[in-house]
């Protein structure tokens, strides 16, 4: 007998009864089976889902010549859901074209929420010279932000702006790197080189953390005072105490 109001049988595919959900029309086949609707090229082959408030609620439809497939909602509001195991859903797609994964309600073009304490998103690219993630915003001049990591009460970790600046512990870097806290290079007994390059070719400033010693190459000053009024420094053969602003040069022991 039919299981359907309408049941197109090609051969059993064994003991089953249809949903009362959707047993107005069923196709059985021992094999693997399908339903195909054909169209010339240009032309949009379709299956549209309606009710008594509206004619087409939802549509699933193709285009040979568009090179287009689409899955549409028709009514003024509606949203999109994808479900995955158990029928636990897995992407929503709002109407202002808002899609949320792990979220109902998503707040921004993509929202990606998770209530684990692993990984909540791994991008990795596996060719030896693959690259990685390109984030664009904002103007070079304006200084909008770019990127930013927050703690999950919403305390702003790190902000990168896209003017190049980079800030931790602030939201508004005022140079290439702005820290607004302590900063640390290694731990204790075990730490690393510190270099400061100046201008000059060859000059720079050089923690050595091999011998525990803060270095400055030949002819690179170590300046103290407003104007650099007291300066020291070795040129390869000699070392240099000058005195050149207004004042004593005292050596007090105290």
């Amino acid at each position: 007998a039919p299981d359907a109001k309408l049941h197109v049988y090609k051969a059993s595919a064994g003991t089953y009864t249809p949903s009362s959900l959707a047993d107005a029309f069923v196709i059985e086949n021992s094999v693997s089976s399908g339903l195909t609707i054909v169209t010339p090229d240009n032309k949009t082959s379709a299956i549209f889902f309606g009710s008594p408030s509206r004619n087409i609620g939802t549509r699933i439809q193709w285009n040979h010549d568009s090179d287009l497939f689409t899955i549409s909602t028709a009514k003024a509001g509606a949203e999109m859901a994808i479900k995955s195991g158990n029928e636990s859903e897995a992407i929503r797609i709002t109407s202002d074209g808002n899609v949320g994964i792990g979220t109902t309600t998503p707040s921004y073009p993509f929202s990606l929420e998770n209530s684990g304490t692993g990984l909540i998103s791994r991008i990795y690219n596996t060719n030896a010279d693959g690259q990685g993630l390109l984030i664009r915003a904002g103007d070079a001049s304006s200084g909008t932000r770019a990127f930013q990591v927050a703690s999950s009460n919403d305390t702003k970790i790190m902000t990168v702006t896209s003017n190049g600046r980079v800030g931790i512990g602030t939201v508004n870097p005022a140079s290439p790197l702005h820290v607004a806290g302590t900063v640390q290079v290694g731990v204790d007994d075990t730490g690393h080189d510190v270099k400061f390059f100046g201008a000059t070719a060859g000059s720079f400033l050089l923690w050595d953390e091999s011998d525990d010693s803060l270095e400055l190459t030949d002819s690179t000053y170590i300046k103290l005072g407003d104007s650099g009024d007291f300066k020291m420094w070795h040129d390869g053969s000699n070392t240099y105490l000058s005195n050149e602003g207004v004042g004593h040069l005292y050596f007090q022991n105290t």
